[in-house]
């Protein structure tokens, strides 16, 4: 059961639904009159902002937190996959038997055979469902321990260094250049795992 192919699948299937909404919603052909209010000068420093960025794919390639959540949750899925796997093989054996003795069996015997198997198949089917619910959910706990860790040791280093913004890059994202210059992947990831060795201590 491969994790990062069912987050990447609910990712897809969440912009292509916001995707669809937004270019199919139709204008209001009624003529709307807004009030537009009087606008105030706002004073801004003038000094140059400050933006770094964080490559978000060297995160989850480096981060040992991340790594050691990601091999939990695999393991966890693994275990699951693997006892429905057992449950289908057994199954699999069970329906062969009764396929080898339906001759020999009376027509009472037939229909309870039959409906043992199908009533077998609909509960591992649920089963199942159940499993990869509960990988999801998991999941997402696991991604907002990971994201909370992160978040506020990215507040913490923008107030201490002055950051104005920090964004985040990945293969794919909405940044198309970047200066490697205000790259600070490796910083963020050298401090973020010695605060977590520190934690295992």
């Amino acid at each position: 059961m491969k994790i990062q192919n069912i987050l990447n699948a609910i990712f897809g299937i969440t912009l292509a639904t916001l995707l669809f909404v937004y270019f199919n919603e139709k204008p209001s052909s009624q003529n709307v009159e807004v009030n537009i209010p009087k606008t105030s000068k706002i004073d801004i420093n003038k000094k140059p902002m400050k933006v770094v960025y964080v490559n978000i794919d060297s995160l989850y390639k480096h981060y040992d937190y991340y790594l050691d959540l990601k091999k939990q949750l695999e393991t966890k899925g693994d275990k699951l996959e693997s006892e429905i796997k057992t449950q289908m093989n057994k199954l699999e054996v069970d329906f062969k038997g009764y396929q080898s003795k339906a001759r020999e069996m009376t027509q009472e015997q037939l229909q309870k055979a039959e409906q043992e198997m199908g009533m077998r198949e609909q509960n591992l089917r649920k089963k199942q469902e159940l499993a990869s619910k509960a990988v999801l959910d998991e999941q997402e706990k696991l991604n907002k321990l990971f994201r909370g860790k992160v978040d506020k040791y990215l507040e913490i280093l923008s107030k201490k260094n002055g950051f104005d913004y920090i964004l985040l890059n990945m293969d794919g994202g909405a940044i198309l250049y970047s200066n490697q210059e205000y790259d600070i992947t490796s910083t963020v990831i050298n401090d973020l795992n010695d605060s977590y060795k520190q934690e295992k201590k």
